[in-house]
């Protein structure tokens, strides 16, 4: 049995406006980040990265996951950023 814990650090929001913003906040490999709109949610560890190492992918593969549009951004989204202390 090959056994891995992520403890996530506090969530903290990220005060973006825009999907671009986001993208040139973001660090690969070592953010977390949980996106919010219209009462849709979603989470993707840092470990994610290692399949889409690309910000915009993670953005968009992110969004899709919680149901929303890809590539689209509203006012209502709500971003917050985490990190993760692994053991295996």
């Amino acid at each position: 049995v090959d056994l891995h814990i992520s403890v996530l650090s506090v969530p903290e929001p990220l005060a973006v406006s825009t999907r671009e913003e986001l993208i040139t906040e973001l660090q690969p490999g070592i953010d977390g980040l949980i996106i919010e709109e219209n009462g849709k949610r979603a989470t993707y560890l840092p470990s994610v990265w290692e399949q889409l190492p690309n910000p915009e992918d993670f953005v968009s593969e992110l969004r899709r996951k919680a149901g929303l549009s890809p590539m689209a951004w509203s006012e209502n989204t709500i971003v917050q950023r985490y990190r993760t202390e692994e053991f295996s």
